[in-house]
């Protein structure tokens, strides 16, 4: 269930109920949609967000309600990248290369090295607060063309730095450089509390897009 937080990313009892529901059912563990870790890579006007302070109290409702009724909850951490829009981000969006989505998105900007520690930062900064309203594991989000899927594919990654694709090694540098940072990022009081992480994948090799260097 996602895109069911209010205009500011917060969460509703629409999403309380959804998830308390399916451990009513019998779900032993959930994990809640992906959470925007910045307002720079928020993806929809109804995402659910984790990237501020406000967000945290109705995070922690969705919590306790779900470990009320004996289940574990996670949480999954995204980042838009280039699939989004100045509209509802509000900035141009950024990507490894520059890229467009269509009609309902903005051409990206390539990220450089300051934009990279700052995504990084906010990943780290959202695992915290996963921990502080209490989860109990979170998911890296790499999939759904968002910011580290686009980091992983050769279509969308077009850069020739040490963050760029690189066709004779397994998978991309940006894959395994931009991970293992965001890891050794995770502060190690944070992980011996929460369990960290698992991340997501899927192919975007074979997904035709318009990006360009």
């Amino acid at each position: 269930m996602e895109h069911q937080a209010d205009r500011k990313g917060k969460v509703t009892p629409a999403l309380i109920r959804h998830y308390v529901s399916m451990i009513q059912q019998g779900v032993g563990a959930v994990i809640v949609e992906s959470a925007y870790v910045s307002q720079q890579g928020r993806n929809n006007l109804h995402q659910l967000g984790i990237s501020e302070e406000e967000h945290l109290e109705g995070l922690t409702q969705l919590v306790k309600a779900v470990k009320k009724e004996g289940g574990a909850i996670g949480i999954s951490l995204t980042h838009a990248g280039a699939k989004t829009s100045e509209f509802i981000c509000g900035e141009q969006p950024v990507s490894p290369s520059p890229c467009n989505f269509g009609r309902d998105f903005d051409t990206s900007r390539e990220f450089d090295i300051g934009d990279r520690e700052e995504i990084i930062l906010h990943f780290v900064h959202a695992a915290e607060r996963a921990q502080e309203v209490g989860m109990d594991f979170i998911e890296i989000h790499g999939t759904d063309q968002h910011l580290l899927d686009q980091c992983f594919s050769l279509k969308f990654n077009n850069r020739e730095d040490e963050f760029g694709p690189s066709v004779w090694k397994t998978g991309c540098v940006c894959r395994r450089k931009s991970f293992m940072q965001s890891n050794n990022g995770i502060p190690s009081a944070c992980r011996s509390v929460i369990s960290f992480p698992f991340m997501r994948n899927s192919k975007m090799d074979s997904m035709p897009m318009n990006c360009s260097s």
